[in-house]
């Protein structure tokens, strides 16, 4: 079942110490990481390291406007700004704040220890509720995801069920000849090269292509090849 969605608007600096108007503009920031966060389901924890905002000349803004800037991670650790956008701003006008979302749901792990090679069953799966902001793989919610999958690497008891555990179906195959697909736009271009490895859905596969130029793409679970690199 969905967890509902819970905010807890942590201060790691106390706003004692600051003035009316940084409080109000904190205020502000943590509506926008509400705002920005809204479809994430499980429970929402935001926080920001907060700095006194004084010397960055926002105590007379007309138009203040937050972001998230360029590479910032949707979950976990990441950073988010603020920055004034009036003509006449003062410089310096904005500053980037670390901030970290965490993000706590469901997720399925091994309720017994499982060997390589065997087959996982409804009653081999159980579920854990935990901080998956800082999972850097592949996790499954839905036990319909892994039932009937067989193991690739050994997994202890306990263990979160990952992609690379699974043993998925292989869809390219070493010297296979393959389409390679590269979207442009509305338009869907392909052309014909031959797989340098076997690679299961999701993977990289290395093409070579008849004018022996390697290209890198990602293996789709039709067989063709989804072209990331030229």
């Amino acid at each position: 079942m969905k967890n509902k969605i819970l905010y807890a608007f942590l201060l790691s600096v106390s706003l004692h110490s600051y003035a009316s108007n940084d409080v109000l503009i904190y205020k502000n920031l943590y509506g926008f990481l509400k705002e920005k966060t809204s479809k994430l389901d499980g429970k929402i924890t935001l926080s920001i390291k907060e700095v006194d905002l004084e010397k960055f000349n926002f105590q007379n803004c007309e138009s203040l406007d937050f972001f998230m800037p360029n590479g910032s991670k949707d979950v976990g650790q990441t950073t988010v700004g603020i920055k004034c956008l009036d003509k006449d701003a003062t410089k310096p006008n904005s500053v980037i704040l670390q901030a970290e979302i965490i993000q706590e749901k469901n997720y399925l792990i091994t309720k017994r220890k499982m060997n390589v090679g065997e087959e996982i069953k409804e009653e081999d799966i159980g579920e854990e509720f935990g901080d998956v902001s800082r999972f850097y793989f592949k996790f499954y919610e839905n036990p319909k995801d892994v039932v009937g999958k067989k193991v690739k690497n050994l997994m202890p008891e306990g263990q979160t069920i990952r992609d690379a555990n699974l043993a998925l179906p292989i869809v390219v195959q070493y010297n296979q000849n393959v389409t390679v697909v590269d979207g442009i736009g509305g338009y869907r271009v392909t052309a014909t090269g031959k797989a340098m490895n076997l690679a299961y859905e999701g993977q990289q596969v290395r093409v070579k292509m008849p004018s022996n130029k390697i290209i890198l793409g990602i293996a789709q679970a039709d067989g063709t090849v989804k072209l990331i690199q030229k």
